[in-house]
């Protein structure tokens, strides 16, 4: 994860940066001086990394609108269990008075992990090796994820339902701006119509937001997973295809950087960890398929939120305008659609 600028404060002054309210500080730190540092990288809630007097970290969060404290509860379930298993899991840290969140006055949910120290996220070329290590990984979780029974008690609504996002599109299409962005609209609905369907998989616990950027590294090697807020119960091929997805655009997935070479390689190390299909060949045309799915899903959740401007974080430095940064994230992601048939 890439840190941006530093915030020194004490928790007795009212000087704080005002991301970060008195009384969130207050509910987890007594009289120390705390330093705040934004955390970049996510789409949904805002992170901070927390430096006590001490010099000890932690990661504080501001939960997206869409979660609430159900989420907190799922997570304390999962890290405990994947805990167990060998993982590194961040673990939930208790305010002063023993509740694992705090509302501030907004009535915004906030919450405290401790910070696994990892090797700084740069948008960087990976070797092969690297690439199949992540699909290693992902394989690794889903195995032992699908090991426990326990069915989350919230889920983001609707999410991965890519027929709701279809119906929203279909809703919404002519309250897009510009003629270019309704037709647009109707090409993806065509595309979707169009796409060959999942293989049918037991379902299971998954972690529904597999990308690069929640993975954490050490020496490049990739050794656990972060953000299990949108942990669901359902198909691997939907990590699967996020991934490969996710590593066909840069970080911010406003441009594309698709590589045939890096997902032979993620297939390749989740094949030989977990084989879901007879042969890699039948695995690799499934997950591609996958991939398509998710893309396209996704190119119609960022061009509704054009009009719904309901969901994702904005860049204020680089776009306009919350419209203008879903735009090109669809784009995006149609360009990586488009790539991924000449596979």
């Amino acid at each position: 994860m890439k840190l941006l600028s530093k915030h020194t404060i004490m928790t007795s002054q009212i000087n704080m940066p005002n991301t970060i309210p008195q009384e969130i500080s207050n509910a987890y730190f007594r009289s120390h001086h705390i330093s705040f540092q934004p955390i970049q990288g996510g789409l949904t809630n805002k992170s901070y990394l927390v430096t006590d007097s001490n010099t000890k970290q932690y990661l504080l969060q501001q939960l997206h609108q869409l979660f609430n404290p159900v989420t907190i509860e799922d997570f304390l379930v999962i890290s405990l269990y994947l805990t167990k298993k060998g993982w590194k899991i961040q673990k939930q840290i208790p305010t002063i008075d023993g509740q694992y969140y705090q509302f501030d006055h907004q009535g915004k949910i906030w919450r405290l992990a401790t910070y696994i120290k990892a090797d700084e996220y740069l948008e960087t070329k990976w070797s092969e090796i690297t690439y199949i290590k992540i699909g290693a990984l992902l394989a690794d979780l889903h195995v032992d994820l699908g090991e426990l029974t326990y069915i989350p008690r919230y889920q983001i609504p609707h999410f991965h339902d890519t027929r709701y996002y279809v119906q929203r599109l279909i809703l919404l299409k002519a309250k897009l701006p510009t003629t270019a962005l309704q037709n647009f609209a109707n090409q993806l609905l065509t595309t979707y119509d169009l796409l060959p369907p999942f293989p049918k998989i037991k379902k299971q616990l998954i972690h529904g937001d597999p990308r690069t950027n929640n993975i954490l590294f050490r020496n490049t090697k990739p050794f656990t997973y972060i953000d299990f807020d949108t942990i669901m119960h359902g198909s691997r091929w939907i990590d699967i295809g996020d991934l490969l997805r996710s590593i066909s655009g840069d970080i911010s997935q406003t441009s594309l950087q698709f590589s045939l070479r890096n997902i032979r390689a993620i297939t390749q190390g989740y094949y030989n960890n977990s084989k879901v299909s007879k042969t890699y060949d039948s695995f690799t045309k499934t997950a591609i398929i996958a991939m398509q799915h998710i893309a396209i899903e996704l190119s119609i959740r960022f061009i509704t939120d054009i009009v719904d401007d309901s969901y994702f974080a904005w860049d204020n430095k680089r776009f306009n305008s919350r419209a203008h940064n879903n735009q090109v994230r669809a784009e995006t992601q149609w360009e990586i659609y488009q790539e991924s048939l000449r596979v």
